[in-house]
């Protein structure tokens, strides 16, 4: 799965919000100065960014030259992507979200000066997409009140500053689709707030931590360098897991516990080496996806499975195919090394557009009973080549599949 897409809060600001009681109220702030060590840090971050040709962002960001200038500006009510507060009785920035984030907009390029460290109020700070380079500046750990972070598909790079895992009170973290290497900060995943952490399609290298005691929800870190084991312990909060395409290896013990709001998990293209824990197998889930791994054994859910696609193939699991498996909507099963009949169960379910897609190509079954003369529904797919019987004729396998129509003799025991 990729990351969450850009969607920048406050596109044009028109009014400062002003909360004295915990309420949001509109308020005129026209003859309202900013806080001066605010103003200075919008001076600096215009100075080291920059419109791309047919981006028109910062046009609305005309500053003086001066503070003490005759016709001061009001960076809250006329610099668009910023949104201003009162706090402790100073108008200071709330959110500050560089970029429109349109389709249409090419982005920034430049570098993210460090005098962002200075909007000490900040609690949300977005880049929209385009070429921004240079490193994370070390200096947004001093953000103690930021909740929502996200700078994705630029061109950052260098590592991630250990200087974020101070940042206790954020819940979102979007760094995803840039070029960030190096380790992950040890604190970062144990921020007492954190909610949601994308880091997709990156460089980033070494372990990872080997527990999560942040109330975690979302975990995206696919596409990457990771390597070592899985985390031996992960949140019962969470619901989305993906590391695909990374080093990892070692087991699946973590998904032996309780894991009550899981729905999603793509570990898909490491070096697993397994068996399958039942208890992975016995929970409604969206998609459970272990495809190209070295995971092994029997596949034995203890109840009829309720995953929308489950994708086991490219892997060494072997025996006979149990019947419980054919609640699934989406099965693929293919390169693996089960054997005997396939139950009838995933032929009746093929025929009543239960199941979709069942791939179990290049294995080593020996019968599958589905009558020649009944055609499948429109909408299922069914791809059973190369393997130790004759190959039914609703079998039509993509183009990628070996054209073999079954398994040779010596595999097959002939």
């Amino acid at each position: 799965m990729a990351g969450l897409a850009f969607i920048p809060t406050v596109a044009i600001v028109v009014a400062v919000y002003c909360a004295p009681i915990g309420q949001a109220q509109l308020v005129d702030a026209q003859d309202e100065q900013l806080h001066a060590g605010d103003y200075e840090a919008l001076r600096a971050i215009r100075g080291s960014l920059a419109d791309l040709p047919g981006s028109f962002f910062f046009d609305s960001w005309q500053l003086d030259n001066n503070l003490g200038a005759r016709d001061p500006v009001y960076p809250c009510t006329s610099f668009v992507g910023v949104l201003c507060d009162y706090v402790l009785g100073m108008l200071r920035v709330r959110e500050l979200n560089l970029g429109t984030g349109l389709a249409s907009s090419p982005g920034l390029n430049g570098t993210l000066h460090p005098a962002i460290g200075s909007l000490t109020a900040l609690q949300q700070l977005t880049l929209a997409p385009g070429q921004v380079g240079g490193h994370l500046p070390p200096s947004l750990g001093a953000l103690q009140e930021l909740k929502f972070l996200g700078i994705t598909k630029n061109r950052i790079s260098g590592s991630i500053p250990a200087s974020l895992g101070a940042l206790r009170a954020l819940h979102t973290l979007d760094l995803s689709y840039n070029n960030l290497r190096g380790r992950l900060p040890a604190s970062l995943l144990q921020l007492p707030n954190l909610e949601a952490v994308l880091l997709s399609h990156n460089r980033l290298a070494g372990r990872l931590p080997s527990s999560i005691s942040s109330p975690l929800m979302h975990l995206d870190m696919q596409s990457n360098l990771f390597s070592g084991p899985l985390p031996s312990t992960l949140p019962p909060t969470l619901s989305f897991l993906s590391l695909a395409k990374n080093k990892l290896s070692g087991n699946l013990t973590a998904f032996s516990r309780s894991l009550p709001s899981l729905y999603y998990v793509d570990l898909s293209f490491n070096k697993l080496i397994s068996v399958l824990p039942p208890a992975l197998l016995s929970r409604p889930m969206h998609s459970l996806l272990l495809q190209r791994n070295h995971l092994w054994g029997l596949v034995e859910p203890p109840s009829a499975v309720s995953i929308d696609t489950l994708d086991l193939s490219f892997n060494d699991f072997s025996g006979p195919l149990s019947p419980l498996l054919s609640s699934a909507c989406n099965l693929y099963l293919n390169n693996n090394r089960f054997t005997g009949h396939v139950p009838q169960e995933f032929a009746d379910q093929l025929l009543a557009s239960d199941i979709l897609n069942l791939y179990l190509q290049h294995n080593l079954v020996t019968q599958f009973q589905l009558d020649p003369l009944i055609p499948l529904p429109l909408s299922a797919s069914l791809c059973i080549s190369f393997n130790c019987m004759e190959t039914p004729t609703q079998s039509h396998c993509p183009d990628s599949v070996s054209t073999e129509i079954s398994s040779p003799d010596s595999q097959c025991g002939h």
